[in-house]
Formats: C-alpha cells, sequence, structure tokens
C-alpha cells in the first residue's frame, strides 16, 4: 500500500484529516517498534495501523490484543496480569525486557513488519472487509429460508 493509500486509511478511519494522517503514517513508518501498553481496551485499532504501516510492535494482553498478535503476525505479546477489576497491570520490568529483546532482533522485527503487512493487505483492507460483508449479506438475502418465503407467497 503506498504511503498516500495509508494516509486516506488512517484519515477515514480516525476522522483526523489527511495532514493529520499523513504525520501519523510517517510517525508509523519511521518507527522500529511501536509499543502499546494500556490498562484498559476494548478492540485496539492501533495494532492493525502498526501491522498496516508494516511496523513491528508490542503489547500487553488488553481487549483482544492477543488475537490481534494472532491475526496479524505483526506482534509480540508481553505478559501482563489483568487484576479483579478487569484492568491489564503491566510489570515495567517486563516490558522493557519485551522491548529490549525485540529491538536487539532486527530480523524478528523485519518478519513481523512484513507479516503484518502482508496479512493487513490480504485480510483486513476495507476493500475486503466491505466485500465479505457483501457476501454474508447476499448469502442472507438468497439463502434457505430466504427461499421458502419466496416459494410459499407464490
Amino acid at each position: 500500500m503506498r504511503d498516500e493509500s495509508r494516509a486516506t486509511y488512517f484519515a477515514e478511519s480516525a476522522n483526523i484529516g489527511q495532514s493529520g494522517a499523513k504525520k501519523i503514517v510517517q510517525a508509523f513508518l519511521a518507527a522500529d517498534l511501536f509499543v502499546f501498553a494500556s490498562n484498559i481496551e476494548y478492540s485496539p485499532l492501533v495494532l492493525f495501523e502498526a501491522a498496516a504501516a508494516g511496523t513491528p510492535f508490542i503489547t500487553v494482553p488488553v481487549g483482544n490484543s492477543a488475537e490481534i498478535v494472532q491475526w496479524t503476525g505483526g506482534g509480540v505479546l508481553c505478559p501482563a496480569p489483568v487484576d479483579a477489576t478487569g484492568f491489564t497491570r503491566v510489570d515495567p520490568a517486563a516490558l522493557a525486557r519485551s522491548i529490549e529483546a525485540v529491538m536487539r532482533d532486527a530480523p524478528l522485527r523485519r518478519r513481523l513488519g512484513e507479516a503484518g503487512r502482508r496479512s493487513f493487505r490480504e485480510k483486513f483492507c476495507w476493500r475486503l472487509i466491505a466485500k465479505s460483508y457483501e457476501e454474508i449479506l447476499k448469502g442472507a438475502r438468497t439463502g434457505p429460508e430466504a427461499n421458502s418465503r419466496i416459494s410459499s407467497a407464490q
């Protein structure tokens, strides 16, 4: 994906305008590693954004970040416990060790970045998502239930 396409994607998804999106894309492209250490989150889209940019990432197990690591292949999960209230409690020393390990391994960062970018292009771009929804909706309209309603109406 060209930088301009990525900028458009970020601008549309984050509603931040083209100039802001270009700055964000440039930051991702310039980064060696993106670190996400939130205490609470539902579905961190920023991990998909890092993957789209080909920037490897480290995340803690917050929201569905563990699944995003699996789905994209673009990141590393740093272990962190979740307390009784649902907050992830990041251990700064463990996070620092994860960051250090990934930063010392340039081939790993390259593999993660390439995997993230490839999976984004192949699975998560809006064109493919829209096509999947279209197929689902077509199936709902033409599925067995629709056919039986059509037959009984005749």
